[in-house]
């Protein structure tokens, strides 16, 4: 196979093969001419590995998503500055977060510029067969298998876990691959609902629902049904796995492709407490702990009401009893990290991650999972920055975690600053920017 697009040429993709038309602008990362696939990194951070030509095609200008780099015209004036997309509105129009620090909202396409290409492709040798980028050169072996038990016995199925970003889910640990279940996947049996329980009130922003614009573009009022099905969907099959993870799943793509919508939505329909009973209802499900990590991590990024509803009705606990079930998983494990990370952006989940003592569990997850991988490193990051927002905070058993002594049984061969010093040096070999830094800023914390 002669490869038709190169390493580093600007393309759009159909991300997780979808079949919606909807495109997302990235580059290609890595040739695997021997697959016939390219690894595509996505403008919102997003990583797909093997991605098929048929699902690919060469970037057309205005295809823009969260993370595209462009110029906009501020104010509608004439000039051109630069900055990057930090939401799509539900409007169909965009906000722009200026490279000066400038933050500029309801911008309409017309005035919006992409930047023009430089060289595009020109980075690699076509014939070259096997082109990696450094965080994927340690990951040459062939994905692996896993099996999902299901709650009626004997059946089982297949799970993709493509988002990231998640980034962490792409494939299984250990002998396991997960091969995401289709959304209109089987059923399978419905079980009766979590009976409801002792949770506060959703505090629900009818201004939101209510007082939007009637002329919405066909394409978010479509997706805005489908994100309303989706939930229902959730309620009445709660107890079916495979009908749980499949609204995860679809969920999760709903708030890459239309953040704010998706959060919004979610918050007002009462989906905060409809993950918290997935997570406990699926509490040996470890694709569905997953799905729900990723989620309620970025659900929490975009809606601080979301955020302090789940810290009341105690998804902490069920990340800690999700990270302790599920040990040796990464992916499971950079998800739960994830989600902990968020929950330091407010004081109140900075005083429940102190109340359930998780620095030592976030410690022992980065012992384990010391050494690097397309999986590790973001139980390294999201980890990291768990650690130091605790110890910034002067917590007292943070402190005394990284800096006292500790059992050997516990630490392993190295200290707490020696582990990060090896971390350091994995990230700096493999050129991973985003672990060194946080895992670089937690040894600053030492100075």
């Amino acid at each position: 196979m002669t490869a038709i697009y190169r390493v580093g040429e600007r393309v759009d993709g159909l991300y997780d093969e979808n079949t919606d038309d909807m495109w997302y602008p990235g580059r290609i990362r890595s040739v695997h001419l021997s697959e016939a696939t390219f690894e595509v990194i996505y403008d919102d951070g997003e990583v797909e590995m093997h991605v098929r030509q048929e699902f690919l095609r060469q970037h057309v200008t205005g295809t823009i998503c969260v993370g595209t780099r462009v110029l906009c015209r501020y104010d509608g004036g004439e000039e051109f500055y630069p900055g990057q997309v930090s939401d799509v509105q539900e409007d169909g129009r965009y906000t722009i977060a200026y490279d000066d620090g400038e933050v500029e909202e309801d911008v309409p396409l017309e005035h919006i510029m992409e930047p023009a290409e430089k060289d595009e492709g020109k980075q690699e040798p076509e014939e070259k067969e096997e082109v990696q980028s450094p965080n994927n050169a340690m990951d040459d072996q062939p994905e692996h298998q896993q099996q999902e038990e299901m709650e009626n016995g004997d059946h089982h199925d297949k799970i993709a876990d493509n988002n990231t970003d998640m980034e962490q889910e792409n494939e299984g640990n250990q002998d396991n691959e997960r091969d995401e279940a289709a959304d209109n996947g089987p059923a399978g049996r419905i079980h009766p609902a979590i009976p409801p329980s002792s949770y506060e009130e959703s505090p629900r922003s009818s201004d939101q629902a209510d007082d939007r614009p009637d002329a919405t573009p066909v394409a978010v009022s479509t997706e805005r049904a489908y994100i309303i099905e989706s939930l229902q969907l959730l309620e009445k099959r709660l107890g079916d796995a495979a009908s749980t993870k499949s609204v995860l799943s679809t969920l999760v793509k709903q708030m890459r492709a239309y953040p704010q919508v998706t959060a919004d939505l979610v918050h007002e329909r009462d989906g905060e407490r409809l993950l918290i009973d997935s997570l406990k209802f699926h509490q040996s499900h470890a694709v569905i702990q997953c799905y729900g990590c990723v989620l309620l991590r970025r659900l929490c990024f975009l809606c601080v009401k979301s955020t302090h509803y789940l810290l009341r009705n105690g998804i902490v606990e069920l990340v800690i009893q999700a990270m302790n079930a599920f040990a040796e998983d990464a992916i499971l494990q950079a998800s739960a990290c994830g989600a902990l990370a968020v929950f330091t952006r407010v004081h109140a989940g900075l005083n429940i991650l102190i109340e359930f003592q998780v620095a030592q569990l976030v410690l022992s997850t980065l012992i384990y999972h010391k050494t690097y991988s397309v999986h590790t490193r973001q139980v390294h990051y999201y980890a990291c920055e768990v650690l130091l927002e605790l110890c910034e905070l002067d917590d007292l058993q943070t402190l005394n975690l990284l800096c006292g002594e500790q059992e050997e049984d516990f630490t392993g061969d190295m200290s707490p600053i020696s582990l990060l010093l090896f971390l350091l040096r994995q990230g700096l070999s493999l050129d991973d920017k985003k672990a060194c830094c946080a895992v670089g800023s937690l040894l600053m914390w030492y100075a």
